[in-house]
């Protein structure tokens, strides 16, 4: 059998901070093999978009309880790959072992009672596939501190099983090395290799961008990415050394252990520097504290890279959770430690964001194209759509997707969902769901608005697009009341929920409820939090902090900061572009369009409460929309000092 190490104390919530860097994108050209990937090999550019629509459930299975080897499936399900050679999956097990498994992939059922799912069968028990090195990633190899080292994905990639190793909690910056490879045997001993460096300062900002996920290109699009793989990481703790929001780097596993660094060229990231998708703390349907993206595919026969992971939909809350409203807005041990109403209690001490939902990101392929070219910068590419996974008939409240794997053979898509499936009293086990990526699936032709209403006692009234309205009403704060507007809204239309009634004693304020039906599905995202009221209100908000811009196109900027906090809700912000009000919104980010190339703006926001007591507005900041790029289309200078021999 193979040697099986014990590594990593047990995992608690630790505070999250922020640790200031700044990154630099240099374009840099990358040695590629010729034989492998031509240069001027033609790109699939015409392929379609991947949507909600075409990802069609099947189903879900389970994995067994017990113990298998020196490890269980208990708390595990973080990190997993599809095998071809078995038509099986890869898996890590518990959070606290990193342990490696294989098992079958029993026939999906759709269910709404997990004892009808089918269990897969243990093909391989659990190993420590580091062979005692997971924790080796410091300079030259050497151990790190941190006591939470997990690995962050894997990837069957021929006969090779590619694996990566992350410090959970890095505060001191002691990572530097991330990849390594192991055997598809598990028992097998002395196939472990590694760890090995992949990227370098300043193109890779820090290995906390790809010791995570990875993902294998389709071989139609290898050529013009000019690798066969993808690696990334993307929202872990010290939030400094990772991406504000999905990332992508692309790699060539065969040159672990040939080439020293290996290298990794970015596609797609957003660095604490250019949080394109929104700043930390902020409250958007893209990016804030509370996201989290586990798994990266890039199905054949589309140009779509789809992430997968969870939002929080909640307003930002850094501190304590409580299932109690009645501390919402008061103190756990001071003023550093605020209360966060989260009866789903993720993250314990930490980030909040409650509730939460199944999230896809997905990006055009195109769009990370330009990147590679040279053409745009890795942070100004944004997600065509975004979509919750709405299908997990086992979602709950505690909303933890992790991992995918792909089968590109069949176009089924694995999505992990650690601890849905909890066995006796203390087993919690992950579902397995099954997709299908489904091209042909149609779309229909209008799509409903959804939503929930917490900490609200009594009725509120909610309107959409200044029409349709409905009424929801809950008995007690502590219950959450779900919403459905009558109206559906064509694909491609607006939405715009706003309150018409407020409910008696109290005051609510809606999160996401503006925007656009781009995803084919159902706008499930909209949040109505309410507060008690007493009395006259006449305090302002806090000032809104962290303003910052920058441009995403020649006609376009990207305008965010961080929340502000009031002594009841604080009903929304109003953005000024160069003195002048231009949107009002209950986000944390706006992208300004319609603007001129090459062109300074200065912005500054405004918060303010439902008794419209305005804080005073910061400073503007500046930024300055890109030069618009003119092709040269003047020929090239005539030749001169020929001469013919």
């Amino acid at each position: 059998m193979r040697r099986n190490h014990r590594h990593g104390g047990l995992h608690v919530f630790i505070n999250m901070e922020i640790k200031a860097r700044r990154f630099l994108f240099i374009a840099a050209i990358f040695a590629i093999k010729s034989h492998l990937f031509a240069a001027k090999a033609a790109t699939p550019s015409s392929e379609p978009l991947i949507y909600a629509n075409h990802l069609e459930y099947l189903g879900a299975f389970k994995v067994p309880a017990g113990t298998f080897g020196d490890s269980s499936f208990s708390y595990g399900g973080a990190v997993m790959a599809y095998s071809p050679a078995n038509n099986s999956l890869f898996m890590v097990g518990h959070d606290q072992r990193q342990d490696v498994a294989e098992i079958s992939i029993p026939d999906p059922v759709k269910s709404q009672n997990t004892g009808d799912l089918k269990i897969a069968a243990v093909l391989q028990h659990f190993s420590d596939i580091t062979e005692g090195n997971l924790r080796n990633i410091g300079l030259n190899g050497s151990p790190i501190t941190d006591n939470a080292v997990k690995i962050g994905g894997l990837l069957v990639f021929g006969n090779k099983l590619i694996g990566t190793s992350y410090g959970y909690y890095d505060a001191s910056g002691q990572t530097q090395l991330s990849h390594f490879i192991s055997g598809l045997d598990l028992a097998a001993v002395g196939d472990f290799k590694g760890m090995y460096q992949v990227g370098f300062p300043p193109i890779t900002p820090n290995p906390g961008y790809i010791d995570g996920y990875m993902a294998p290109i389709p071989p139609q699009w290898q050529p013009a990415f000019g690798g066969p793989a993808l690696t990334g990481q993307t929202t872990i703790p010290i939030t400094g050394r990772t991406s504000y929001g999905p990332d992508a780097f692309v790699f060539d596993p065969n040159d672990l252990g040939a080439t020293n660094p290996v290298s990794a060229l970015p596609v797609l990231y957003y660095p604490q520097s250019h949080p394109n998708l929104g700043g930390w703390g902020t409250t958007n349907p893209w990016y804030n504290g509370n996201s989290r993206a586990r798994g990266m595919v890039f199905p054949n026969g589309s140009r779509s890279m789809l992430f997968f992971g969870f939002q929080g939909l909640g307003s930002y809350c850094y501190g304590s959770a409580t299932a109690d409203p009645a501390l919402i807005g008061s103190y756990d041990q001071g003023p550093a430690d605020p209360w966060c109403y989260d009866p789903s209690g993720v993250g314990g001490k930490g980030p909040h964001g409650y509730p939460y939902q199944y999230q896809v990101w997905a990006y055009d392929a195109n769009e990370l194209l330009a990147v590679k070219n040279g053409l745009k910068s890795p942070w100004n590419v944004l997600p065509y759509a975004v979509w919750n996974v709405q299908d997990f008939p086992f979602a709950g409240t505690n909303v933890s997707l992790m991992a995918a794997a792909y089968d590109p053979a069949s176009q089924r898509l694995f999505l992990a969902q650690p601890g849905a499936d909890k066995e006796g009293c203390c087993d919690m086990l992950p579902l397995i769901q099954v997709y299908r990526v489904n091209l042909n699936a149609p779309a229909a032709s209008s799509y409903k608005i959804k939503g929930q209403a917490m900490t609200l006692r009594g009725t509120v009234v909610l309107k959409n697009n200044g029409g349709d309205t409905v009424s929801v009403a809950s008995p007690d704060r502590t219950t959450t009341q779900n919403f459905e507007f009558a109206a559906p809204i064509d694909a491609g239309g607006s939405y715009d929920v706003t309150v018409a009634n407020q409910p008696a004693g109290q005051v609510c304020a809606i999160s996401n409820g503006t925007g656009k039906v781009n995803a084919n599905a159902d706008i499930t995202n909209i949040i109505v939090a309410c507060n008690n009221t007493s009395g006259a209100d006449t305090s302002p908000p806090t000032t809104p902090g962290n303003l910052w811009a920058s441009a995403l196109s020649p006609t376009q900027i990207v305008f965010s900061w961080s929340p502000s906090t009031d002594d009841i809700l604080v009903a929304g912000y109003r953005v000024y572009r160069n003195g002048t009000k231009i949107a009002t919104t209950t986000s944390g980010v706006i992208y300004d369009s319609g603007l001129i190339p090459a062109t300074t703006y200065g912005y500054t926001v405004e918060a303010f409460d439902f008794s419209d007591n305005a804080a005073a507005r910061p400073a503007p900041v500046q930024a300055a929309t890109l030069p618009l790029l003119v092709p040269n289309t003047a020929p090239p200078a005539a030749p001169k000092g020929l001469n013919v021999k």
